[in-house]
Protein backbone atom coordinates (compact mmCIF):
# COMPACT_ATOMS: atom_id res chain seq x y z
CA UNK A 1 0.00 0.00 0.00
CA UNK A 2 1.43 3.70 -1.02
CA UNK A 3 1.35 6.28 1.19
CA UNK A 4 -0.96 8.21 -0.43
CA UNK A 5 -3.34 5.54 0.30
CA UNK A 6 -2.64 4.72 3.32
CA UNK A 7 -2.92 9.20 4.31
CA UNK A 8 -6.18 8.86 2.56
CA UNK A 9 -7.10 5.94 4.40
CA UNK A 10 -6.28 7.21 7.73
CA UNK A 11 -8.74 10.10 6.43
CA UNK A 12 -11.31 8.52 6.22
CA UNK A 13 -11.33 6.61 9.63
CA UNK A 14 -10.53 10.02 11.83
CA UNK A 15 -13.54 12.53 11.98
CA UNK A 16 -12.69 15.69 11.29
CA UNK A 17 -12.28 17.92 14.65
CA UNK A 18 -15.61 20.19 13.69
CA UNK A 19 -17.30 17.22 12.45
CA UNK A 20 -20.55 16.36 14.67
CA UNK A 21 -19.21 12.72 15.54
CA UNK A 22 -16.45 14.83 17.63
CA UNK A 23 -18.45 17.08 19.15
CA UNK A 24 -20.32 14.31 20.66
CA UNK A 25 -17.27 12.15 21.62
CA UNK A 26 -16.23 15.43 22.98
CA UNK A 27 -19.53 15.96 24.87
CA UNK A 28 -20.03 12.83 26.40
CA UNK A 29 -16.32 12.53 27.83
CA UNK A 30 -16.56 15.94 29.45
CA UNK A 31 -19.84 14.59 31.14
CA UNK A 32 -18.78 11.82 32.00
CA UNK A 33 -15.61 13.78 33.78
CA UNK A 34 -18.78 15.78 35.58
CA UNK A 35 -20.66 12.26 36.75
CA UNK A 36 -17.60 10.91 38.25
CA UNK A 37 -16.62 14.33 40.00
CA UNK A 38 -13.56 15.59 38.23
CA UNK A 39 -14.85 17.91 36.86
CA UNK A 40 -17.33 20.98 37.72
CA UNK A 41 -20.52 22.39 36.00
CA UNK A 42 -18.96 25.07 35.07
CA UNK A 43 -15.28 23.52 33.90
CA UNK A 44 -18.07 21.36 32.00
CA UNK A 45 -19.91 24.43 30.25
CA UNK A 46 -16.30 26.29 29.46
CA UNK A 47 -14.79 22.96 27.98
CA UNK A 48 -17.71 22.91 26.11
CA UNK A 49 -18.26 26.49 25.00
CA UNK A 50 -14.45 26.28 23.80
CA UNK A 51 -13.95 23.09 22.00
CA UNK A 52 -17.53 22.20 21.00
CA UNK A 53 -19.04 25.76 20.05
CA UNK A 54 -16.25 27.08 19.54
CA UNK A 55 -17.00 31.05 20.84
CA UNK A 56 -15.46 33.12 23.17
CA UNK A 57 -17.04 34.45 26.99
CA UNK A 58 -18.51 37.35 24.84
CA UNK A 59 -20.54 36.13 21.78
CA UNK A 60 -21.97 32.91 24.04
CA UNK A 61 -22.92 34.88 26.75
CA UNK A 62 -24.68 36.94 24.54
CA UNK A 63 -26.29 34.35 22.77
CA UNK A 64 -27.89 32.69 26.10
CA UNK A 65 -28.96 35.88 27.35
CA UNK A 66 -26.35 36.33 30.74
CA UNK A 67 -23.07 38.89 31.50
CA UNK A 68 -20.34 37.75 30.25
CA UNK A 69 -19.41 38.42 33.61
CA UNK A 70 -22.23 36.35 34.97
CA UNK A 71 -20.88 33.70 32.39
CA UNK A 72 -16.99 33.67 33.43
CA UNK A 73 -18.22 33.34 37.28
CA UNK A 74 -20.07 30.05 36.74
CA UNK A 75 -17.11 28.60 34.71
CA UNK A 76 -14.65 29.36 37.19
CA UNK A 77 -17.06 28.84 40.14
CA UNK A 78 -17.10 31.97 41.86
CA UNK A 79 -20.79 32.10 42.15
CA UNK A 80 -23.34 29.40 42.68
CA UNK A 81 -25.96 30.24 40.00
CA UNK A 82 -29.56 29.50 40.23
CA UNK A 83 -31.29 26.43 38.37
CA UNK A 84 -32.69 28.93 35.74
CA UNK A 85 -29.51 30.25 34.77
CA UNK A 86 -27.69 27.46 34.28
CA UNK A 87 -29.97 25.98 32.20
CA UNK A 88 -30.09 29.16 30.21
CA UNK A 89 -26.69 28.63 30.25
CA UNK A 90 -26.42 25.09 28.81
CA UNK A 91 -29.41 24.90 26.44
CA UNK A 92 -27.42 26.11 23.47
CA UNK A 93 -25.61 22.69 24.01
CA UNK A 94 -28.54 21.12 24.53
CA UNK A 95 -28.30 20.41 28.19
CA UNK A 96 -29.89 21.44 31.35
CA UNK A 97 -29.97 20.86 35.07
CA UNK A 98 -30.87 18.03 36.79
CA UNK A 99 -30.62 15.51 39.65
CA UNK A 100 -28.28 12.32 39.31
CA UNK A 101 -28.06 9.53 42.15
CA UNK A 102 -24.74 10.03 44.44
CA UNK A 103 -24.59 6.32 44.83
CA UNK A 104 -22.76 4.36 41.56
CA UNK A 105 -25.61 1.56 42.18
CA UNK A 106 -28.06 3.83 41.74
CA UNK A 107 -26.91 5.44 39.04
CA UNK A 108 -26.04 1.85 37.49
CA UNK A 109 -29.74 0.73 37.82
CA UNK A 110 -31.20 3.77 36.07
CA UNK A 111 -28.79 3.63 33.20
CA UNK A 112 -29.65 0.10 32.71
CA UNK A 113 -33.61 0.44 32.72
CA UNK A 114 -33.35 2.80 30.55
CA UNK A 115 -31.35 1.57 28.08
CA UNK A 116 -34.11 -1.71 28.57
CA UNK A 117 -37.56 0.53 28.58
CA UNK A 118 -38.00 -0.99 31.84
CA UNK A 119 -38.82 0.01 35.13
CA UNK A 120 -36.84 0.72 38.04
CA UNK A 121 -38.06 -1.33 40.65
Amino acid sequence: MTNRKKLKDNQKQKPPEDSVENHETLMLKALQDVWQGTKTEGELLCFLRKNVLQMNQERYANLVGISRKTLSNIENGKIQANTKVLNQAFKPLGLKVGLIPRFDNHWTKIMQAMSSHKEIL
